[in-house]
């Protein structure tokens, strides 16, 4: 019995069409733009019947496609359909499971305005519409004015706790005020940076830079890049001690990226994301001799006076001998540790305390022991020997 399905011919099979060729990687962009922009355009116009899986996926492909014309300074042939589009979009932002991609879309897009793709009055529209989106995502929008001085205070923590890390440039920063705070703001990562520099994200309580408790990561506090958690830098794995500047490079693109902080803040913090390279060798500052504080009458009830002691010219770090015997300027006592060796051990872990008296010592607070260096030299292969001076 012959099948009443009608017979269609063969379909040709896709490896069988010949493929298109550009002549550039900007004409591919273009033509790809276009197909997603008159796509996108269709869907808008069905009205409320249409597939919210394809919308999104739609809006984040123009979002990366206008994001890679921005990164080669391209404007695209469509890209004065792209107001409209923009507006048409919008109109669906009460739609919390398209929020996200509408506001990718929104914030490229308002990256576009700046290099001139649009006239006034569009590129006006499309700032209030990324302006409103932004609000929706986030509690305030002055704080993400940032700190008058975030170059200050990043270069002033960069040798007192990472003396290995160089700083190059600034990308982004914002500042986060005590309390619960959901803040966002979007930057841009250009194509031809060196390959030796990475981005690198600080978190840092300007309250008091002074001691390494400042870079500790508030603990009810996530970080987001770009819609995924930074690993050490969430309230569900958080790291409780200070932290070096997480590497984010693998997550971030060429072109718009969005950093999120969603948490309570216990103090003022600066969040801000810069290039960093390593310093292939670190060269050690001068070192100043260890001046022995003063115990004043105002506080000699409170001084533990130690009298003879046992010193050992190993390190407490690695228990080999030390070379260089430093200690922090404000300790009271006799025991030194190995400078090479504090200064390794901090740049994995910037905890950056002694460990005799666990006071806060950063790198620029170290101080060399003369006597301890001179009682090394004449100690030759013993390793402790006895102290009677009083501190």
């Amino acid at each position: 019995m012959t099948s009443a399905i009608p017979h269609h011919p063969a379909a040709t099979s896709p490896s069988s069409a010949s493929p298109l060729q550009f002549s550039s990687a900007s004409e591919a962009n273009s033509f790809r733009l276009k197909a997603i922009v008159e796509r996108l355009t269709f869907i808008c116009r069905v009205g409320a019947r249409f597939d919210p899986f394809e919308f999104s996926s739609l809006c984040f492909a123009l979002a990366r496609g206008v994001d890679y014309a921005l990164t080669i300074t391209d404007v695209p042939a469509i890209a004065h359909r792209l107001p409209s589009l923009i507006k048409q979009t919008y109109e669906r932002r009460n739609n919390s499971a398209l929020q996200p991609a509408i506001m990718m879309l929104s914030v490229s897009t308002k990256n576009a305005c700046k290099y001139g793709w649009f006239h006034t009055a569009d590129a006006d529209e499309i700032l209030r519409i990324a302006n409103e989106l932004f609000d929706s995502f986030c509690m305030t929008r002055s704080v993400l004015m940032g700190l008058a001085n975030p170059l200050d205070v990043i270069l002033k923590i960069i040798p007192r706790f990472y003396p290995q890390l160089k700083f190059c440039s600034m990308i982004v920063s914002f500042e986060a005020k005590p309390g619960y705070e959901v803040l966002m703001t979007d930057f841009q990562i250009p194509r031809n940076q060196p390959p030796q520099e990475k981005i690198r994200l600080f978190v840092v309580q300007t309250d008091n830079l002074e001691t390494s408790s400042c870079i500790i990561t508030p603990p009810q506090v996530s970080f987001l890049i770009n819609g995924k958690g930074v690993e050490r830098r969430t309230n569900v794995s958080p790291d409780i001690g200070p932290q070096l500047p997480t590497d984010i490079t693998k997550m971030l693109k060429y072109g718009t990226n969005i950093i999120q902080s969603i948490g309570y803040f216990s103090g003022t913090y600066l969040i801000a994301l810069a290039y960093i390279s390593k310093l292939t060798a670190f060269s050690a500052p001068p070192l100043k001799d260890h001046v022995e504080p003063v115990i004043t009458a105002a506080d000699a009830d409170s001084e533990i006076v130690e009298g003879a002691s046992r010193i050992t010219l190993n390190c407490p770090f690695s228990f080999k001998r030390i070379k260089t015997p430093v200690k922090g300027h404000l300790c009271k006592h006799h025991q030194c540790f190995d400078y090479d060796n504090f200064m390794e051990m901090n740049s994995r872990n910037p905890s950056w305390r002694c460990p005799s008296c666990h006071q806060h010592v950063s790198c620029i607070d170290l101080c060399i022991d003369r006597n301890m260096a001179k009682a090394n030299i004449r100690r030759g292969g013993k390793r402790c020997f006895q102290c009677c001076h009083l501190c």
